[in-house]
């Protein structure tokens, strides 16, 4: 589901794995009394399966300081008491260093937290996923679905009742490869067809 809002979802994930040795959690829209609406985690399942287990949440200073602070910052800066030692217990699993960026959006709450075993995060490295997962937040909490110029490109074709083989031409492309697009189109809008994605590429703006 996720990565119909994100764009070039697959390689940025092989990217921030490249650095997050130890893994990541992100999570967009968090409200008062709910849960995430999209989460991705990719840290090892034993500790995942304590911290639930433990509800290790309401105790992590990491959450107390992404749930009231946006921005980004190193783990080992964050200055609120680790009194129950959740630090020094997620570093047992390879999650020693880390950083944490936190955004709202439309009063609903986006975070990522991403870790590795060896070294502290360079201010270049938080920087740069700061950036990237803050312009991911709106589209993910809108749910405003990310498509190609080359999909957008086919659709616009059957808004102008082009055919196939019409917009092939048009377009320098062959037909069986319309039709990928069209289909990876429908896909990341969700939609039943190539009409109702194409409505919801118009109730998007995106054509």
């Amino acid at each position: 589901m996720i990565e119909r809002f994100i764009p070039a979802y697959v390689t940025e994930i092989e990217k921030l794995s490249e650095i997050a040795l130890s893994g990541f959690i992100m999570g967009f829209g968090i409200g008062m009394s709910s849960k995430a609406d999209h989460v991705v985690n990719t840290y090892p399942a034993k500790w995942t399966e304590m911290y639930e287990e433990n509800d290790f949440m309401f105790l992590d200073t990491v959450v107390q300081w992404l749930m009231t602070t946006s921005g980004a910052t190193r783990w080992s800066s964050i200055r609120i008491p680790d009194v129950h030692g959740i630090r020094p217990r997620a570093a047992t699993h390879g999650l020693r260093y880390g950083a944490v960026v936190s955004q709202k959006v439309l009063r609903r709450r986006c975070f990522l937290a991403f870790s590795r075993n060896d070294r502290e995060f360079t201010d270049e490295e938080i920087s740069v996923w700061e950036a990237k997962f803050s312009a991911w937040c709106p589209l993910v909490v809108e749910e405003r679905p990310v498509l190609n110029e080359r999909e957008i490109d086919v659709l616009r074709g059957l808004r102008d009742g082009l055919g196939h083989a019409e917009i092939a031409k048009a377009l320098s492309i062959s037909v069986p490869t319309v039709r990928q697009r069209q289909g990876s189109a429908i896909h990341k809008l969700g939609a039943k067809n190539s009409h109702n994605a194409l409505s919801l590429a118009v109730s998007y703006q995106l054509v």
